[in-house]
């Protein structure tokens, strides 16, 4: 829900190498230098140093050193090997060969550090934002610092041969780990002592030990120790990476103490090996674990976890990249809760300590690999609950079986037996009773336990294609009938042959793939031998007939193609033509669609962007819009011109659009772009290579509406400044952002400026990840917030239960095996589950193939389609449960919604029934709706006149009750937006560049609505009454909304979606 710039990191490196030999290899001539990249120059390793696009812009690389990047120095003594530098020239060249990041100028720096084996070790954006990459010793990524210096993510690897004694193990597998940090604490690499207490001499800090800074502990002749407290917190997990060498002796600490209360990891040289000492009372004596079963020897690094949750400490100990094991972990609980102090300590000689990190919480994603590198089993751990997918493959070694997501407590190894139990499994059969998906599905609301797993069997043959597949479920098992078929052969029967402008598809000429899902419902797509489709469509007689026939009702579409492939023509199943013109460089100049009056027209400049367009509206006019981009690529201008002959500038590039400052005069700009702290607000931060101001045009009144950003190190978005159109400065909307290390919201804070309108949002997270609670109040004071939402979850991440409005409400959520909602709290009875909370006010059943109420029965549907709904609303009283039941057609258009209601004797007459009719294009052509206890259509536009020539509706039979329908009708403009419509009152209505309404006319009121620079309303008046304004938040997405000048109310946003107000 924020702004971001790209993420910085390993996967950006990769791009940035691939870009530079992209441009490198990229300088073929095209039409005059159109779409051409020049590389002005080269080192003379061959590797590209200034790359010069179509429009003139400059990007300049180097291949320098740790300090001097921005030169040509080379890395490690090795030139043209290591790129360091990326320069993006804006305007004059402010860097030329001058090995520093310059500390002024436009142009925009990413730069990249290296360690002595090559390994990037540091990427620095253009903010000068740093992150820090560390890697095991056989190269493998182990540990990821973002730029505010915190540890947020570590990789931890597993061999079964390693962890088994030279032997792959079926029930320990490979696997790779990944941890997440959340809410660091501290990060320190030990180059300086702040801090720290109980430091002497002895302890030396910036030591250089084994490729990493340090902090050289002992040989003070008796213990020695440094200290450090943190605050406290319920869970908390410390890691630090830990080298001995062969003079370590004594016995080495790593200590969580408090008052005497302790638990702490060993090392013990004289048996190369690690343990746990601890203590739960301050008065009693110290307790001793067993050594971990881990050869500890000398001259390597290990990492020691140590992790806090709640009264239980666990310690994990493993040579640092192979990641935590439970063989290697120790738990111990009954810890009162404390706030403990950190001391590293030993009694003789030297240990060394490097890269200490603490945060409250961690959770993990592992992927478990047999011995052929085949992901067979995935966990997500977090907070003592472990949710777990599990994978099989077939004798071939393709993917055959995925099991349902379940969760596990405190599940820290591979899973065995998953789908096995004690028993057997064989895919397409019943899981074993005791498997532990059976065992979890067994207790879900549903109850569908047997066949909870996705099984997907493939062709015979050669090509591996998948030729069935199921849905999770006994009723979807495979060979039940239920499956998703896909067939493949060639256009090979009688009536498949195929004539396209002239051009005809024999027999045998194209590749026919038939795809029938679990309702029986079929689509056909026939390809040419380049891949391109130029038939498809929905057969409407799958039991009859596996072609499709334009002439019958089935539903084709064609498809041609130019000696480019460029996609030059369509029919629709009505035969309307929609027609694509390309230039000689394939860029799409002119389209012609059914449902417009002309053609819209492009046109690019050299770069390949749009600059020009010409819509059906603006084509009687003399009237165009354009774009303005800057030197990166970025639009910084949008707008119309009207200022010459626009056929003279569609086909003169070279006079106009060709030049990146074109329309100098004759034009009128709508939204504007600034980036890289041109036109910043002041304090704003982080700008460069960011949006820095959206100014944007109110069209009615010429007046211009502003927002403004600023940036965390991070590159989130960390405030927003908004001046809504004709608003002076004095009431400008303000929205703070605040996020964990993770990048997570944690805090929104509305117009926090001491104004009346303000209001605070607090965001958690479970251990899992997943948002889990909501808090807000009119103060900025958390400790007296409100909850106004609380969420908890099944296995696959579906909210299983919404907590609303600190006890208002709590809304639960019953899914089907298939992942699909089957229920709304429960329309049979109103009573309240959860604690603190009023019984339920609604309740509703989704149901799709079973269950069915009210001696009625649909059609069991298995496709997704709901076959049936049923609710209950609190106050009816009992017996009233109404229910409808649905039909579709073989589209899966709903055609019926068929009104049942127990308390009501005479239903059957149609009351509230609803029939749907439409035409090849999906175009609804007649709606019958039934008023209760009356057979008469009711608000029912029952016959709808479709153009001919377009998708357009040309007429209306529209009828309310037993009285002869009227005959309505809809206007269009040129782009094929509604302008007038008789049944609503609409006499005309007007819209903006982007087709979004500017005005509608209604039975004598005007409706004007105006919208910010990406297309958002932001103003809605009725014409003599009083604006309604939406303030949004970074997303887009609306946060307050105001009457005038006065708050109406506030929205309460979770995962960028609206799930509550809060009036004002």
């Amino acid at each position: 829900m924020m702004l971001t710039k790209k993420n910085i990191g390993m996967g950006k490196c990769i791009t940035i190498m691939a870009t530079v030999f992209m441009m490198a290899i990229s300088t073929t001539h095209i039409m005059g230098q159109v779409n051409q990249w020049k590389v002005l120059s080269y080192d003379t390793y061959g590797n590209p140093m200034e790359v010069q696009d179509a429009n003139g812009n400059v990007t300049k690389y180097y291949y320098g050193s740790d300090t001097s990047p921005f030169s040509q120095d080379g890395n490690n003594s090795t030139n043209g090997v290591y790129l360091t530098g990326i320069q993006k020239v804006q305007g004059t060249d402010d860097c030329n060969n001058c090995g520093a990041r310059p500390s002024s100028g436009d142009d925009l720096f990413t730069e990249a550090r290296y360690d002595d084996l090559g390994r990037i070790s540091s990427i620095t954006d253009e903010n000068e934002q740093e992150t820090r990459f560390k890697y095991d010793s056989f190269g493998r990524l182990i540990s990821t610092l973002n730029p505010n210096g915190f540890l947020t993510a570590a990789q931890g690897y597993g061999y079964s041969t390693i962890m088994n004694g030279g032997i792959y193990s079926p029930s320990a597998p490979n696997y790779i780990e990944t941890i997440s940090y959340a809410d660091p604490i501290h990060y320190t690499d030990f180059s300086s002592s702040s801090g720290w207490s109980s430091v002497s001499s002895y302890n030396v800090f910036n030591y250089p030990k084994a490729g990493e800074t340090t902090v050289r502990m002992g040989s003070g002749g008796g213990w020695e120790t440094i200290s450090k407290s943190f605050p406290g917190s319920s869970t908390m997990v410390l890691r630090v990476d830990f080298y001995p060498d062969n003079s370590t002796g004594g016995t080495p600490h790593v200590i969580l103490e408090q008052s005497g209360i302790r638990f702490a990891v060993q090392y013990r040289p004289g048996e190369d090996a690690f343990r746990v000492q601890y203590r739960t009372n301050p008065t009693g004596s110290y307790s001793y674990s067993g050594n971990f079963p881990l050869d500890a020897f000398p001259n390597r690094w290990y990492t020691i976890e140590i992790q806090k949750v709640g009264e239980q400490l666990t310690a994990w100990v493993y040579p640092r990249g192979e990641g935590r094991s439970e063989i290697n972990s120790y738990k111990k609980g009954n810890f009162i809760s404390w706030t403990p102090t950190l001391s590293l300590t030993t009694d003789d000689n030297y240990f060394y300590a490097a890269n200490l990190s603490i945060a409250k919480s961690s959770n993990s994603t592992v992927s478990y690999m047999d011995g052929l590198g085949r992901e067979i089993q995935t966990q997500q751990r977090g907070g003592g609950q472990t949710i777990i997918t599990g994978m099989r493959y077939n004798d071939r070694g393709l993917p055959e079986v995925v099991s349902r997501p379940i969760e596990a407590a405190n599940q820290n190894t591979y899973l065995a037996n998953l789908f096995e139990g004690n028993g057997t499994f064989t895919p397409g059969s019943p899981l074993n009773w005791n498997s532990p998906i059976e065992n979890y599905y067994q207790s879900q609301p549903n109850n569908d336990e047997d066949y909870a797993y996705s099984h997907t069997i493939y062709e015979d043959n050669p090509l591996k294609r998948v030729y069935k597949s199921t849905l999770p479920g006994t009723d979807h098992r495979m060979g039940n009938g239920k499956e998703t078929t896909t067939t493949y052969g060639l256009n090979s029967t009688t009536g498949e042959t195929f004539t396209i402008n002239g051009k005809t598809w024999g027999l045998n000429t194209l590749q026919k793939t038939i795809n029938k899902d679990p309702d029986g419902k079929e689509t056909i797509t026939y390809t040419d031998g380049w891949g391109q489709t130029i038939v498809s469509g929905v057969n409407w007689n799958p039991s009859g007939d596996d072609i499709l026939n334009k002439s019958s009702n089935d539903l084709v579409t064609y498809f041609e193609y130019d000696l480019l492939g460029n996609l030059v023509w369509v029919e629709d199943p009505r035969g309307l033509e929609t027609t694509y013109d390309y230039n000689d460089l394939g860029q799409l100049e002119e389209k012609v669609l059914p449902d417009q009056d002309h053609s819209n027209k492009y046109r690019y400049d050299k770069k390949g962007q749009l600059r020009v367009h010409v819509d059906p509206n603006l084509s009687s006019s003399n009237e165009l819009y354009y774009h303005e981009y800057d030197e990166l690529g970025r639009v910084v201008e949008t707008g119309i011109y009207s200022g010459g002959s626009i056929a003279n500038i569609l086909n003169d590039p070279e006079s106009y659009y060709y030049h990146p400052d074109w329309p100098y005069q004759g034009s009128s700009s709508y939204v504007n772009y600034s980036y890289d702290g041109t036109n910043a607000y002041s304090g704003a931060i982080n700008l460069k290579g960011n949006l820095t101001r959206e100014q944007y045009k109110e069209l009615d009144t010429g007046n211009w509406g502003y927002t403004w950003y600023s940036y965390n190190n991070l590159g989130l978005v960390e405030w927003i400044r908004q001046r809504l159109p004709g608003q002076s400065s004095s009431v400008d909307k303000i929205i703070e952002y605040t996020y964990d290390e993770l990048g997570r919201l944690t805090r929104l804070f509305y117009n926090p400026s001491g104004t009346n309108d303000d209001h605070y949002f607090w965001y958690y997270y479970d251990e899992l990840g997943r948002l889990e609670k909501i808090k807000s109040h009119n103060s900025n004071s958390e400790s007296i917030a409100v909850t106004e939402a609380e969420y908890t979850y099944y296995a696959d991440g579906q909210v299983k239960e919404l907590n609303l409005g600190g006890g208002a409400q709590s809304v639960d959520y019953d899914y089907t095996v298939q992942g699909w909602l089957s229920a709304i709290n429960d329309p049979d009875g109103f009573n309240e589950s959860s604690s603190g909370y009023v019984n339920d006010r609604f309740g509703m059943h989704i149901r799709y193939n079973s269950g069915f109420t009210g001696g009625v029965s649909p059609e069991p549907l298995y496709n997704g389609n709901i076959a049936q709904i049923e609710w209950e609303v609190a106050g009816l009283g009992t017996g009233h449960e109404p229910f409808y039941s649905f039909t579709y057609d073989q589209s899966n258009r709903l055609t019926t919604g068929n009104f049942h209601d127990p308390a009501v004797s005479d239903d059957n007459n149609g009351g509230l029934d609803v029939s749907y009719s439409y035409d090849k294009n999906g175009n609804i052509t007649g709606i019958n709706r039934k008023r209760a206890s009356s057979g008469y259509p009711y608000m029912s536009p029952n016959n709808i006149s479709i153009s001919g020539t377009s998708n357009r509706i040309t007429g209306i039979s529209y009828q309310v009750g037993p009285v002869p329908p009227s005959n309505e009708n809809l206007g269009y403009d040129s782009n094929g937006n509604v302008t007038s419509n008789t049944i609503q009152g609409i006499t005309s209505g007007t819209y903006d560049w982007r087709n979004l309404p500017r005005s509608v006319n209604a039975n004598g009121s005007t409706m004007k609505y105006s919208y910010d620079a990406d297309g958002n309303r932001i103003m809605k008046e009725l014409v003599g009454g009083t604006k309604t304004w939406y303030v949004r938040g970074a997303d887009g997405q609306t946060l307050a909304v105001y009457q005038g000048s006065s708050l109406k109310y506030i929205n309460l946003i979770a995962g960028g979606e609206i799930i509550g107000r809060i009036e004002k």
